[in-house]
């Protein structure tokens, strides 16, 4: 470690300066834990960094702390041919979304805003806040008695429940109708570490969906 720090001071001298590039490396060294510091003699550990993984540590470093970013999600497995049915009265179910068509492109984030694997709203960092669109097509037999209840739920002590909305239907029996919903909310430390889903409930009549759409905008890091 001596004489490596000895032709680093060398070249520090003659200010030898080049262009880094991928395949280069930097030597580094890092103490087991902050109390090393303290000690008269403390053990460092010396170790290589690429540029290039410099490179990409900073990238994903910029992309988790960077304010904005947007994505949208589409759900194509549920048509106005074949819609995914609440059921009257029934315990509430998973609002679907396959996102087999999306756009991430302008997301700035290290981790998807949603997975479709889990249909879960997905949060890289804590305290993190967004704004949400929900939207999609339903329609009911008896506009009259039928409403839904969408909400966030969470596992955690934060009340996401109340991010919610009753939807009422005001065009005619089987008739469909476009419902767009915004919400905000922020992601404490259990959203983090296992997202949330958006639940749906049929009350007074069973209830048929389809087209469901996200849009997420990452507001605040």
């Amino acid at each position: 470690m001596n004489s490596v720090l000895q032709d680093i001071l060398g070249l520090v001298k003659r200010r030898k300066i080049k262009t880094p590039t991928d395949k280069d490396y930097i030597v580094s060294a890092a103490y087991d834990n902050p109390q090393e510091s303290l000690k008269p003699n403390p053990k460092m550990h010396p170790s290589l960094i690429s540029i290039a993984g410099l490179k990409k540590y900073f990238i994903e470093a910029i992309k988790a702390s960077s304010v904005g970013g947007w994505a949208r999600y589409d759900d194509k497995e549920y048509t106005e041919l074949y819609p995914f049915v609440v059921i009257e009265d029934a315990t509430p179910v998973v609002l679907p979304n396959n996102a087999v068509f999306s756009i991430e492109t302008n997301m700035h984030d290290i981790k998807p805003f949603y997975d479709p694997a889990s249909k879960k709203i997905q949060i890289s960092k804590l305290n993190s806040a967004y704004t949400m669109v929900v939207t999609f097509k339903a329609s009911t037999s008896n506009v009259e008695q039928a409403h839904l209840d969408l909400s966030l739920t969470g596992s955690g002590s934060t009340p996401y429940e109340r991010v919610s909305q009753t939807l009422s239907f005001t065009k005619g029996n089987n008739e469909t109708q476009n419902f767009y919903m915004m919400f905000k909310y922020y992601g404490d430390a259990d959203f983090v570490a296992n997202g949330n889903q958006w639940l749906v409930s049929a009350v007074g009549e069973d209830v048929k969906i389809w087209d469901v759409i996200y849009y997420i905008e990452k507001t605040y890091v």
